[in-house]
């Protein structure tokens, strides 16, 4: 049935894993139970491991003489057996349960292979109980064929995952841990052997008459384990007897003071068990304090003790180490281990609760995370790992006389330890409001002892925020008290002081490399330090400041064409070399195109708090697309000793920018990458000299397009008389045509002409020259409604000013000198 479910691949089985069994329509579905309907494959594999079994138990009924071949039975015999057994779909007897030498069924691999088939159908729709019921099946078939390593492996999987632990069934649980034992056994696994041993002392689990209970005999007459095994057991894996819970006494203290706390650990074995006896019992904590580690020792008071009652003892914990060694001030603190002797032998159904007296070290939260139960014999040794996350019994406080009060704080097992008040001071000296981008940023910090004695101080800094600048260096300023010359800079951001005399104080600097963008960090000092008195208590100082970083100029810009003072190459005579020297820089290389001329203006100002001081001011080529070179010329002058700038004070810089083609044949366009870049410093005696590099947006600095400029210059021989020049730039390939119209205006008499047409070869320019007589004087005249349009495309061109020039929505605007600058 199965098989052929398989073969006839229905979409509700195959598509979905979640699909158990294939429901009926409604009009049939009334009165029909879930069982009746159409189940998955694994539910028929499963039946057909109970007919195999069936199967099996029918053969090894069938009597020793029907078992026999047909050549060594009698004829007479060999014919009733034909009325006696069906073999339809089933081979005959002599087959089916042969004789022992002889080959035939074996069924432990058939019901072996249905089983796997069956699990996996169970397991890809999530039925894990019904898995772990067929697994248990397969191992204890594998069994019945003596494949000993086969049933290991799938029983003690089984053991370690199974959900009937948690479930609470623990008949299941006791029968699979009988057979995983006889298994192990088997093979030699003498681990196995132990961890279920342990397991199987607990009261939970029914007493068997013929057994010892007692932990230390278990691999006794067990030929097979050749290897001494270490186990190491979890107590999320077994049902152990034993249980731990630690508990303080205070939910909160103070570094420096004593913290009571208790270890209880209960025995749940059966009560006709023998007395377990702990090698050493180890409690681990997270955080500063140091483990605890009791080994055992017979105490001969203890043991006159009832054995279901509660042991009390007060434990005194000894430093080995430091017993040993002897304690040097001069030696760092390290963390060792805390231990102690008591009897660590648990009779079934005791309570034992030890009591610590903790030092508290280090701030924060401290917890005990896990007891180590760890057992060595001469046969194996031993680990039960217990953890505090989930208590296995009430958590009580014990005292002696047998008093016990309920813990009613929610964590008992842990333990908020706030910091000593220190008492050591970290002050920035000339802290400033702002700092600056391309800004070298030195700090200094005074680090004072304020406490009684002498102190060994380390200090630490760190930034937070996004793009953290790449180095922090600490120094100290003062040399006098320093340990030695190399121990000054340990690291970028931290730094040994040594010591520090009581009432003294260290200057230390801190500088910090310079950013390139604006941001804001968080600035955190820690002082880590120990007394001398008390080296293995650390106290800590810290502070926080707030670094802002802000660019110290913002500017905008003004990219204007101006009128190249070279003449253009002509057309027709022009002459370049056909190849060109690629050797060094493009920017150095010979230029045989169209030369233009730009005046980049660019108006910057503060935004520091503070005067600033311009020594200087440049503009950078970052970049050049378009096969052109360039070079650029300050024109602003720069006084001796710099430009002082007040907060949102605005100052101007103007920069000659000239560009030319690398060959005259290239008409594609061309742009600039510029950066200006301005030297500045503080207004303050000895500050250093920075760098901030504002950006420049990309600059459009060649077309095919023609252009118009406009040029005025002013008389020097007719008083008043301006020189109004127009040049039209043909920078293409074609022929152009342009209309030139120049009205008159009321604010000025012109001489030139009035209405022209001008023609322009490829490759050309030409300057059209007028005359003006303004009637103003010492203002802007205008508009001036010169007019050039394309004659091919009637397209007007806009004119663009230059020099004492400026342009509105109606035309040209002229300044006109007063008669005193004329």
């Amino acid at each position: 049935m199965a098989e052929m479910i398989e073969k006839v691949n229905f979409t509700d089985f195959t598509q979905s894993n979640s699909t158990i069994y294939l429901p009926l329509d409604k009009v049939t579905s009334s009165g029909v139970q879930p069982w009746e309907n159409l189940q998955h494959p694994g539910y028929w594999y499963r039946e057909a491991t109970k007919h195999l079994m069936a199967r099996r138990a029918l053969a090894l009924a069938i009597p020793e003489e029907d078992r026999s071949p047909p050549g060594s039975s009698p004829a007479s015999q060999i014919a009733s057996r034909v009325y006696t057994y069906d073999t339809y779909l089933c081979p005959q007897p002599h087959e089916e349960n042969p004789l022992p030498g002889r080959t035939g069924v074996d069924h432990a691999s058939l019901i072996i292979d249905v089983l796997n088939k069956a699990i996996t159908e169970f397991q890809a729709r999530g039925q894990h109980r019904l898995v772990q019921e067929l697994l248990f099946q397969c191992g204890k078939e594998h069994m019945k064929r003596e494949a000993w390593d086969d049933a290991l492996r799938i029983l003690r999987a089984l053991w370690q995952k199974m959900t009937y632990r948690n479930e609470g069934w623990w008949v299941v649980v006791e029968e699979i841990a009988w057979t995983l034992r006889k298994a192990a056994a088997k093979v030699g696994d003498g681990g196995t052997v132990v961890a279920v041993d342990w397991e199987l002392l607990h009261t939970c689990f029914a007493r068997q008459s013929n057994w010892h209970y007692n932990i230390e005999k278990s691999l006794d007459g067990l030929n097979t384990v050749k290897v001494k095994p270490a186990i190491v057991l979890h107590a999320e894996e077994v049902q152990s007897f034993l249980t731990a819970s630690y508990a303080f006494e205070k939910s909160e203290g103070k570094v420096g003071e004593h913290s009571l706390s208790q270890l209880a650990i209960k025995s749940s074995a059966l009560a006709s068990s023998t007395p377990v006896t702990i090698s050493e019992i180890r409690v681990e904590f997270t955080g500063s304090m140091k483990p605890i580690l009791l080994r055992h020792e017979i105490n001969t008071e203890s043991s006159e003790t009832v054995k279901a009652g509660v042991l009390f003892r007060k434990t005194s914990l000894v430093d080995e180490s430091t017993a040993k060694k002897g304690h040097d001030p001069e030696d760092p603190p390290t963390r060792h281990t805390l231990t102690s002797y008591e009897d660590l032998t648990f009779s079934p159904g005791q309570v034992k609760a030890f009591e610590f007296v903790n030092l508290l070290r280090e701030a924060g939260d401290a917890k005990a995370l896990k007891v180590t139960f760890s057992i060595a014999s001469e046969l194996f040794d031993f680990d039960y790992v217990h953890s505090f996350d989930r208590p296995s019994f009430p958590e009580m406080w014990y005292g002696e006389g047998g008093m016990k009060k309920k813990i009613v704080r929610a964590r008992p097992s842990s333990i908020h330890v706030l910091p000593k008040p220190p008492k050591l001071e970290l002050r920035i000296l000339e802290f400033q409001e702002q700092y600056y981008t391309n800004e070298l940023i030195s700090l200094r910090l005074e680090v004072k002892n304020g406490e009684e004695t002498d102190s060994v101080v380390d200090l630490e800094a760190r930034l937070l925020g996004e793009n953290i600048p790449s180095n922090i260096v600490l120094r100290r300023l003062d040399k006098m008290n320093s340990p030695s010359d190399t121990e000054s800079e340990e690291d970028d951001h931290e730094l040994s002081l040594g010591t520090i005399a009581s009432g003294s104080s260290i200057t230390v600097e801190m500088i910090i490399s310079s950013t390139d963008l604006p941001a804001v960090y968080d600035l955190s000092l820690k002082a880590s330090y120990n007394l001398v008195t008390d080296l293995e208590t650390p106290i800590s100082q810290a502070m926080s400041a707030q670094l802002s970083i802000f660019n110290p100029f913002e500017a905008n810009y003004d990219f204007s064409p101006r009128i190249h003072p070279d003449s253009w190459p002509s057309f027709f005579t022009h002459e370049e070399p056909l190849e060109t020297s690629q050797d060094g820089q493009d920017n150095d290389r010979e230029a045989f195109g169209l030369a233009q001329k730009w005046c980049l203006t660019t108006r910057f100002a503060s935004f520091a708090t503070e005067d600033v001081i311009v020594e200087d001011i440049d503009v950078d080529i970052l970049g050049l697309q378009g096969a052109i070179k360039c070079s650029t010329k300050r024109l602003t002058t720069i006084p001796e000793g710099g430009i002082r700038i007040s907060p949102n004070e605005l100052e101007e810089a103007q920069f000659d920018t000239f560009t030319q083609k690398y060959s005259l044949d290239d008409r594609g366009t061309a742009t600039l990458d510029l950066s200006l870049v301005i030297r500045w410093r503080r207004n303050k005696d000895g500050s250093t000299t920075n760098t901030c590099i504002v950006p420049v947006p990309r600059l459009l600095v060649s077309s095919s397009e023609p252009r118009v400029l406009a040029a005025v210059t002013y008389s020097s021989t007719i008083p008043s008389m301006i020189h109004f020049d127009v040049t039209i730039e043909n920078p293409s390939h074609h022929f152009l045509s342009f209309a030139i119209t120049m009205d008159p205006s009321e604010q000025f008499a012109f001489s030139g002409v009035k209405q022209s047409t001008l023609q322009l070869v490829p490759l050309s320019r030409r300057t059209v020259k007028f005359r003006l007589l303004p009637t103003a004087r010492g203002e802007w005249i205008g508009p001036i409604t010169c007019v050039i349009r394309d004659r091919y495309f009637q397209k007007v061109l806009k004119i663009a000013p230059t020099e004492g020039m400026k342009s509105d929505k109606e035309g040209l605007l002229i300044w006109v000198p007063s008669d005193e600058e004329f």
